[in-house]
């Protein structure tokens, strides 16, 4: 377990106008709050939906309705945990770099955007009213030496990331609801903290990504009896030889497609299909409006670019994945819906749903 800064400075914005670093000596109250076992609010709920048998059925797993619980509880645990709030909201502020423990960061190109949401998670756990607390992100930031003042800069990034956790926290917890030993494989994550988020206690956690990226993983993060990583590239074909997995498996795609070309997702599709058969995947693909003309200040800075765009589910299986079933089309918009709820009509609209980024829901052949 990571121990606690008790000075750390990051280089995040916050609600009340540009904070580029938050100071706290009380923030070691609030990590070890979160390290004393308080289970995040899906979690919770999760639990909860589980003992009470009022959990989607397997059919519908991805959760419709434990999203809007989820969130709807998230909201009301805010009121709950003002103490959190006012210690977040204390930080001080002050100028300069990102000061680390010693964990300097060597990345580039797409390898380095992993920082990105991690710096947007970090931010939303210390904002006035967060929808998800993150308090391992806030951590990790705190000890990097890194200069995240593009990403504070980057407001559309930042908020993309915020409706991409929330809306792949709910679908991923959906599953674990009626699937609560499965094996996770987290296909390019980064310093994704979902584990920590979500975890029931019985899931088997695998975290792949680039041996660079895996290397800054374990020295932050380390592994466990049910966690482990594999430093690989997601396209490399013997990496699942690594994947011990005996019942059910979730493998998560987010924040990747963009960064691939269409034959490299096909090839990623296929290796899955053949090698973790009926495996159901979560997968975020980018309209092809943004991937063609987005330009995200932050992505741009790293040197990477966005090379694969997807219409939605249809498309994606025509194209790519030909022999898998498609069970969702889970776009950002209704997570926007869900936590706006006088967005909704817009949010409906069809040239609205069309430039909005989604989450696939795909179950893979058993060949």
């Amino acid at each position: 377990m990571i121990a606690a800064p008790s000075v750390s400075t990051t280089g995040m914005r916050g609600p009340a106008g540009p904070i580029s670093v938050r100071v706290a000596t009380d923030l070691d109250a609030e990590l070890d709050r979160f390290r004393a076992g308080v289970r995040p609010i899906s979690a919770r709920v999760a639990t909860d939906l589980d003992a009470s048998g009022d959990a989607d059925g397997p059919g519908d797993f991805c959760g419709r309705r434990s999203m809007m619980l989820i969130m709807t509880a998230t909201t009301a645990t805010n009121a709950t945990s003002a103490e959190s709030t006012r210690s977040a909201r204390s930080m001080k502020s002050a100028a300069g770099r990102a000061v680390s423990a010693g964990e300097r960061v060597d990345l580039t190109g797409v390898s380095e955007t992993m920082l990105l949401p991690l710096h947007a998670r970090a931010e939303h756990t210390l904002s006035a009213r967060p929808r998800f607390e993150d308090w391992t992100a806030v951590d990790l930031v705190s000890r990097l030496d890194y200069d995240f003042s593009e990403a504070a800069r980057d407001r559309l990034m930042s908020g993309g990331v915020v409706m991409r956790t929330l809306t792949f926290d709910s679908l991923v917890s959906g599953f674990i609801l009626t699937h609560p030993e499965t094996t996770v494989v987290n296909i390019a994550c980064g310093l994704d903290t979902r584990l920590h988020r979500l975890d029931n206690g019985r899931l088997t956690w695998y975290d792949l990504d680039l041996p660079d990226v895996i290397d800054l993983r374990r020295q932050l993060l380390g592994e466990g009896e049910r966690r482990h990583m594999i430093a690989a590239s997601a396209l490399d074909p013997d990496w699942p030889e690594q994947v011990r997995a005996a019942g059910d498996v979730l493998v998560i795609i987010e924040g990747l497609t963009m960064y691939l070309t269409q034959d490299e997702v096909a090839a990623l599709m296929d290796l899955i299909a053949t090698r973790l058969l009926g495996a159901t995947v979560l997968i975020e693909v980018m309209p092809h409006f943004f991937q063609k003309y987005g330009r995200e200040r932050s992505v741009v800075a790293t040197g990477a670019r966005f090379t694969y765009g997807c219409s939605g589910a249809e498309e994606f299986c025509s194209t790519v994945a030909p022999d898998w079933r498609a069970l969702h089309d889970v776009t950002f918009g209704e997570t926007i819906a869900r936590l706006r709820p006088w967005l909704a009509p817009i949010m409906r609209l069809p040239m609205v749903d069309r430039l909005s980024e989604r989450v696939l829901v795909l179950r893979a052949p058993r060949r």
